[in-house]
């Protein structure tokens, strides 16, 4: 007799030896039964425990919420080196209209690539770095 997929797994979770049909539903209710009881006897623990424990909190193990994908905002970045530093009207128009997706970074970044100015970007694109810095302060993280 074949059994549906999750019942073979229940099947090997309580270790059942020799499926049988008829005896399957006792001992089902039998080891469920136990892990009931198991969960019935567990209590959540009081305020005082839970102190005694001394539970590491996300700054004790350095975790950090990183920015925000908003608090980026490319798109300015991306407008903003447009506007300063591109001159020639066939680059700002592609620049632009690339600007105007909704997948904008990738179509961005390949036009810059194409003409070559991937390198100039990412030089003038430092105002990452000052969101990192605002960041780190923000967080009280340390300069390690």
């Amino acid at each position: 007799m074949m059994t549906a997929p999750k019942l073979d797994f229940l099947i090997d979770v309580f270790d059942i030896k020799n499926y049988n049909p008829q005896s399957y539903d006792v001992l089902l209710k039998e080891k469920l039964g136990i892990l009931y009881d198991l969960l019935d006897r567990i209590k959540p623990l009081s305020d005082e425990e839970i102190k005694e424990l001394n539970i590491p909190d996300y700054k004790d193990l350095n975790i950090y919420m990183l920015p925000y994908y908003d608090d980026l905002n490319h798109k300015d970045i991306m407008t903003l080196y447009v506007k300063r530093n591109i001159y020639d009207k066939e680059i700002r128009q592609a620049l632009f209209y690339a600007l105007r997706n909704y997948d904008y970074m990738d179509k961005f970044y390949d036009n810059l690539r194409r003409y070559g100015l991937f390198k100039d970007y990412l030089e003038y694109s430092n105002y990452y770095e000052q969101i990192i810095k605002d960041w780190k302060i923000k967080n009280n993280i340390d300069k390690n």
